[in-house]
C-alpha cells in the first residue's frame, strides 16, 4: 500500500469511523474507542500518543498525525496539545538531525506556552531546545536555554532534571573545548 494511501487510511480512522485498535508498533496497541466522538482536547492527546509510537516506525505519519493533533489543538486553543505537539515533532526532527527545524518545534512548545513555567515538562522543553541549539550550531544560545531549564528545574526541586541539564551543558561546553565551563558544571 502506498505511503499516501496509508496517510488516507489512518486519517479516515482517526476522524470518521469509531477505532478499536490501532497498532503502532511490534507490540504497542493504543485503544481508542469513538476517537471521533472525544472533545477536541481529548482527540489532540489521543493522537499525541499516536505519533509517538509512530516515531520509531513511521516518521512521515507521526509527523503527519502530530501536525494533524497541532492543528486540533490550535483550533481548540488547547495550550498543552499545542506544547505537547511542538515538543514531539522537535523531538523526531532531533532524531533524524534535522536540528534546525528541531529547534524552531521545541522554540514554539515554550512559546505556545506563554511564559507559564509551571508547565510539568517545562524544563525538558528548554533543555531539549538548548541540545538542539547546540547541535544547529548555536552554543551561546543553547548554554542559556540549558541555564534556564537548570533554573527550572531546581525551582521544582527536581535534582533529576537539574542534574540532566548540567550533565548536558557540561557535555556541550566539552564538545566546544570550553573546558573551564565545563569543568564547573
Amino acid at each position: 500500500m502506498r505511503k499516501s494511501h496509508m496517510l488516507f487510511f489512518i486519517c479516515a480512522l482517526l476522524f470518521l469511523i469509531p477505532v478499536g485498535q490501532l497498532s503502532a508498533s511490534d507490540n504497542t496497541i493504543t485503544s481508542i474507542e469513538h476517537l471521533s466522538d472525544l472533545p477536541a482536547a481529548e482527540r489532540a492527546d489521543s493522537l499525541v500518543s499516536i505519533g509517538q509510537r509512530l516515531a520509531d516506525s513511521d516518521v512521515e505519519q507521526a509527523l503527519s498525525i502530530l501536525r494533524t493533533a497541532l492543528a486540533l489543538s490550535k483550533s481548540a486553543e488547547y495550550i498543552r496539545g499545542q506544547a505537547e505537539s511542538h515538543a514531539n515533532l522537535g523531538l523526531i526532527f532531533y532524531n533524524t538531525k534535522s536540528y534546525e527545524k528541531a529547534e524552531e518545534e521545541y522554540r514554539n512548545s515554550i512559546s505556545s506556552l506563554n511564559g507559564d513555567e509551571s508547565y510539568f515538562y517545562t524544563d525538558d522543553l528548554y533543555r531539549m531546545y538548548g541540545n538542539a541549539q547546540h547541535r544547529a550550531g548555536d552554543n551561546e544560545g543553547a548554554e542559556k536555554s540549558l541555564r534556564k531549564s537548570m533554573k527550572i528545574a531546581a525551582a521544582k526541586h527536581d535534582s533529576l532534571g537539574t542534574a540532566m541539564s548540567v550533565h548536558n551543558s557540561a557535555y556541550m561546553n566539552f564538545r566546544i573545548s570550553n573546558f573551564d565551563t565545563a569543568l564547573t558544571h
